[in-house]
């Protein structure tokens, strides 16, 4: 039977909260079938903490609803198309927040095995991240104190870091890196009561990490790379060495402190201040007549150039200066910063960062011909949960597949070798019957040449009998 399971991904933002929903075809765009993409307004997670889960969980109920709406029609148009085919649906939900970096922490988790035959195979693989994932559970954390969130395990054979795939691969050793995420437990608990029960998420990932394996290229990632997710709230920064992530964090603070900060200064609304920060960008000119920003709603809102820059180019060199002591430390590895989020589109951000850093910085832009930038910029981290997660449960469908084959034959082959086989008392009347049979033909081939003998003796007596008739006369 062949497990079609659909994958619900939920990207819990400052602002937004968003859906994808999809399953596994070899093909797509990150080997992703999208059924379904939606977003709802939302204010209720701050600095990474759910500050009213009940309004939440009418946010996520209304997405989830539809995401579930369009997973039906698609399997019904599934089973219409292939109706011979025997599937079981199932459905996985992940949920992806940021949450406090103040209450978070990551660890870098090992584990080491020798390779038997010299051959690393699958099974060894298996063993290895079974043994690594249990000693996780197996850590003494603090009582207020869990698990959040591991990342895919990385493979080092003899000490360097494999390929992609290193199944098949020489080596004395292989050795599983990956990171654990740690958070306090009533902090996670506050997150999951966003979710109605019965739909509470099988995965958890960090919004960061899950981003960056979407909108950067394998051979970004291949070297040495951050990608800083600037959200309204927090800020992820993710670093990659040889496709390893090596580091995750979250940062407390957003973009949001310049709108606020806007906000107070012109003694604006919030909202206004928002949508002036958007249009404006960082300025590149501070002197000249004030700036007229025309709002959505037909007003003009008029902005002295010197007092804006003053507000809003502090406070985005401050939050530059706090990702950059995030990343002084793995800085000799890192040849670019990448920047997404909705911070990002902010004009003058991007030369800010890459000052403050040192390092070239760009904005993370790919394109895949069915999904829009714009789209991919906005649902980057749902797809990229959704995308790892679909891929995690096909290979253990190729590898549930590839075992029921072997286990038939193997059935097989014991039916036809007891189907060969003869009962033991049968096979010992067989046996006695070929020697009687043996000794039988050895008794045939005797006796013609005991006649012989005979004959040639008959012969002698009849040859001298008749000598000695004739000699008498």
């Amino acid at each position: 039977m062949e497990r079609e399971a659909y994958i619900v991904a939920i990207d819990l933002g400052s602002t937004m909260t968003r859906v994808v929903a999809g399953q596994y075809e070899e093909g797509k765009p990150f080997g992703l079938n999208i059924v379904y993409k939606n977003q709802q307004n939302s204010r209720s997670l701050r600095r990474g903490e759910v500050e009213t889960p009940a309004e939440e969980r009418k946010i996520v109920e209304n997405l989830l609803l539809g995401a579930e709406r369009a997973i039906k029609n698609d399997a019904a148009e599934g089973k219409s198309a292939d109706a011979k085919r025997k599937k079981e649906k199932t459905v996985q939900y992940i949920l992806g927040v940021n949450i406090s970096g103040l209450k978070t922490w990551t660890i870098e988790k090992r584990e080491l095995s020798k390779v038997e035959g010299g051959i690393v195979t699958r099974r060894l693989l298996q063993d290895l991240d079974t043994k690594a994932r249990n000693s996780v559970l197996n850590d003494k954390l603090a009582g207020d104190e869990t698990v959040f969130d591991t990342t895919v395990m990385k493979y080092y054979l003899d000490g360097t870091i494999g390929e992609d795939d290193v199944i098949g691969k020489r080596a004395n050793e292989v050795e599983g890196r990956f990171l654990v995420h740690c958070a306090k437990r009533a902090l996670v608990n506050n997150v999951l009561d966003s979710f109605p029960e019965g739909k509470k998420p099988t995965y958890r990932k960090s919004t960061a990490s899950s981003k960056a394996e979407i909108l950067l290229m394998p051979d970004v990632l291949k070297e040495g790379v951050a990608l800083v997710d600037l959200g309204a709230q927090t800020m992820g920064v993710a670093i990659y060495y040889d496709k390893a992530l090596v580091k995750e964090v979250t940062i407390p603070l957003g973009m949001d402190t310049v709108t606020r900060d806007l906000a107070t200064e012109f003694g604006m609304s919030t909202e206004d201040a928002e949508e002036v920060k958007l249009t404006l960008g960082v300025l590149s000119e501070e002197s000249g007549a004030p700036y007229s920003v025309m709002m959505k709603d037909g007003r003009e809102i008029l902005c002295n150039r010197a007092k804006y820059n003053s507000v809003v180019k502090a406070r985005v060199e401050e939050l530059a200066a706090y990702v950059s002591s995030q990343l002084d430390l793995e800085l000799k590895k890192i040849t670019a910063v990448y920047l997404t989020g909705g911070g990002a589109n902010m004009t003058g951000v991007k030369d800010i960062f890459a000052s403050r850093i040192g390092r070239p910085v760009n904005i993370a832009r790919i394109d895949v011909g069915t999904i829009t930038t714009a789209e991919l910029q906005t649902y980057a981290c749902a797809i990229g949960m959704a995308s790892t997660v679909a891929k995690e449960l096909h290979e253990i469908n190729v590898e549930e597949a590839k075992a029921e084959v072997e286990k038939k034959a193997k059935e097989e082959a014991e039916v036809r070798a007891k189907a060969e086989a003869k009962p033991e008392g049968v096979e010992k009347e067989e046996k006695e019957e070929r020697e009687q049979s043996e000794t039988g033909k050895g008794e045939e081939k005797a006796e013609p040449q005991k006649k012989s003998i005979w004959a040639r003796v008959k012969g002698f007596v009849s040859q001298a009998m008749n000598d000695d008739f004739n000699n008498k006369e």
